[in-house]
């Protein structure tokens, strides 16, 4: 359970429909889904990978730590992706 300091810091970077994202740390950014239309991800998250880490959720339980060193990942039926202090949360 957040204390409320930690809640009161909390920032919701990006919330909709479920959809992949992939972090990708050569360019340091989290893309979110895919816009056809335009041809460019719904939106793009900012991520430092010296100070920030990811955690992943899923049906609100901590699923686990992810630790990219180098390369990319991508993740099925995001909802919500948040920052907590030097943390980016990914909710599935």
């Amino acid at each position: 359970m957040a204390t409320y300091q930690e809640a009161m810091e909390t920032k919701v970077l990006w919330r909709g429909k479920p959809t992949t994202v992939t972090v990708n740390l050569g360019v340091k950014e989290i893309d979110v889904g895919w816009n056809k239309r335009t041809e460019e991800p719904l939106a793009v998250v900012d991520i430092d990978p010296e100070t920030d880490g990811l955690m992943l959720f899923v049906n609100g339980k901590e699923y686990g730590s992810i630790i990219l060193v180098e390369g990319s990942a991508t993740f099925k039926n995001i909802n919500c992706i948040q920052r907590l202090k030097n943390i980016i949360q990914l909710f599935a």
